[in-house]
Protein backbone atom coordinates (compact mmCIF):
# COMPACT_ATOMS: atom_id res chain seq x y z
CA UNK A 1 0.00 0.00 0.00
CA UNK A 2 1.05 3.60 -0.63
CA UNK A 3 2.15 6.24 1.60
CA UNK A 4 -1.05 7.93 0.51
CA UNK A 5 -3.34 4.94 0.69
CA UNK A 6 -1.94 3.81 4.53
CA UNK A 7 -2.46 8.02 5.39
CA UNK A 8 -5.85 7.86 3.85
CA UNK A 9 -6.66 4.30 5.70
CA UNK A 10 -5.90 5.87 9.16
CA UNK A 11 -7.55 9.12 8.82
CA UNK A 12 -10.77 7.91 7.21
CA UNK A 13 -10.96 4.88 9.59
CA UNK A 14 -10.44 7.42 12.60
CA UNK A 15 -13.17 9.95 11.62
CA UNK A 16 -15.41 6.36 11.13
CA UNK A 17 -14.36 5.16 14.46
CA UNK A 18 -15.40 8.18 16.01
CA UNK A 19 -18.52 9.01 13.82
CA UNK A 20 -19.76 5.29 15.35
CA UNK A 21 -18.67 6.00 18.87
CA UNK A 22 -20.83 9.15 18.83
CA UNK A 23 -23.72 8.27 16.57
CA UNK A 24 -25.85 6.20 19.20
CA UNK A 25 -25.74 9.32 22.35
CA UNK A 26 -25.85 11.32 19.50
CA UNK A 27 -28.66 10.06 18.28
CA UNK A 28 -30.35 9.44 22.13
CA UNK A 29 -29.82 12.80 23.20
CA UNK A 30 -30.15 14.49 19.47
CA UNK A 31 -32.25 14.17 16.69
CA UNK A 32 -30.82 12.83 12.95
CA UNK A 33 -30.28 16.90 12.06
CA UNK A 34 -27.93 16.82 14.78
CA UNK A 35 -25.75 13.94 13.59
CA UNK A 36 -26.11 14.82 9.54
CA UNK A 37 -24.62 18.03 11.33
CA UNK A 38 -21.97 16.12 12.70
CA UNK A 39 -21.21 13.99 10.14
CA UNK A 40 -20.81 17.01 7.83
CA UNK A 41 -18.21 18.64 10.38
CA UNK A 42 -16.68 14.96 10.09
CA UNK A 43 -16.35 15.23 6.33
CA UNK A 44 -14.77 19.56 6.82
CA UNK A 45 -11.94 17.92 8.85
CA UNK A 46 -11.11 14.59 6.28
CA UNK A 47 -11.07 17.41 3.71
CA UNK A 48 -8.73 19.37 6.10
CA UNK A 49 -6.73 16.90 6.82
CA UNK A 50 -6.33 15.45 3.28
CA UNK A 51 -5.05 19.00 1.73
CA UNK A 52 -2.77 19.23 4.74
CA UNK A 53 -0.80 16.25 3.29
CA UNK A 54 -0.45 17.36 -0.10
CA UNK A 55 1.04 20.75 1.37
CA UNK A 56 3.14 18.78 4.08
CA UNK A 57 4.48 16.45 1.00
CA UNK A 58 5.15 19.43 -1.27
CA UNK A 59 6.80 21.12 1.98
CA UNK A 60 9.22 18.42 2.60
CA UNK A 61 10.54 18.76 -1.32
CA UNK A 62 12.12 21.99 -0.85
CA UNK A 63 15.38 23.11 0.44
CA UNK A 64 15.96 22.68 4.56
CA UNK A 65 15.60 26.78 4.79
CA UNK A 66 12.33 27.16 2.91
CA UNK A 67 10.56 24.32 4.34
CA UNK A 68 8.87 26.43 7.53
CA UNK A 69 8.14 29.35 5.39
CA UNK A 70 6.44 26.56 3.06
CA UNK A 71 4.93 24.79 6.22
CA UNK A 72 3.30 27.61 7.29
CA UNK A 73 2.17 28.86 3.80
CA UNK A 74 0.28 26.10 3.68
CA UNK A 75 -1.50 26.00 7.10
CA UNK A 76 -2.84 29.66 6.46
CA UNK A 77 -3.74 28.29 2.70
CA UNK A 78 -5.83 25.21 4.40
CA UNK A 79 -6.92 27.86 6.95
CA UNK A 80 -8.67 29.77 4.43
CA UNK A 81 -9.74 27.10 2.47
CA UNK A 82 -11.98 25.43 5.02
CA UNK A 83 -13.29 28.71 5.80
CA UNK A 84 -14.58 29.58 2.99
CA UNK A 85 -15.95 25.66 2.83
CA UNK A 86 -17.34 25.88 6.57
CA UNK A 87 -19.24 29.40 5.34
CA UNK A 88 -20.55 27.87 2.45
CA UNK A 89 -21.71 24.68 3.64
CA UNK A 90 -23.04 26.44 6.81
CA UNK A 91 -25.09 29.51 4.77
CA UNK A 92 -26.35 26.87 2.25
CA UNK A 93 -27.34 23.79 4.29
CA UNK A 94 -30.24 23.51 6.71
CA UNK A 95 -27.70 21.56 8.96
CA UNK A 96 -27.89 22.46 12.67
CA UNK A 97 -25.05 25.24 13.00
CA UNK A 98 -24.17 24.75 16.26
CA UNK A 99 -23.61 21.00 15.96
CA UNK A 100 -21.63 21.88 12.45
CA UNK A 101 -19.96 24.24 14.45
CA UNK A 102 -18.70 22.14 17.13
CA UNK A 103 -17.69 18.81 15.22
CA UNK A 104 -15.86 21.32 12.56
CA UNK A 105 -13.94 22.10 15.87
CA UNK A 106 -13.87 18.72 17.41
CA UNK A 107 -12.88 16.62 13.88
CA UNK A 108 -9.74 19.42 13.12
CA UNK A 109 -8.10 19.27 16.41
CA UNK A 110 -8.50 15.02 16.45
CA UNK A 111 -6.91 15.04 12.90
CA UNK A 112 -4.44 17.90 13.52
CA UNK A 113 -3.23 15.22 16.32
CA UNK A 114 -3.01 12.87 13.70
CA UNK A 115 -1.16 15.07 10.95
CA UNK A 116 1.40 16.23 14.19
CA UNK A 117 2.45 12.24 14.32
CA UNK A 118 2.14 11.98 10.80
CA UNK A 119 4.61 15.08 10.32
CA UNK A 120 7.03 13.77 13.29
CA UNK A 121 7.39 10.51 11.80
CA UNK A 122 8.25 12.20 8.56
CA UNK A 123 10.80 14.36 9.91
CA UNK A 124 12.48 11.38 11.66
CA UNK A 125 12.30 9.54 8.76
CA UNK A 126 14.03 12.74 6.84
CA UNK A 127 16.97 12.70 9.63
CA UNK A 128 17.75 9.46 8.95
CA UNK A 129 18.29 9.94 5.08
CA UNK A 130 20.07 13.09 5.61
Amino acid sequence: MTEFGKFSVLAIGGTCLVLLLSAFPILHFFDRGVLHAVIAGSLVGLLNIFIAYFFNKRAFLVEKEKLLKVFFSGIILRFFIIAVIFLLVASLSNLNLLAFSLSVIVFYLVLQVYELNYLNAQLSKKKETS
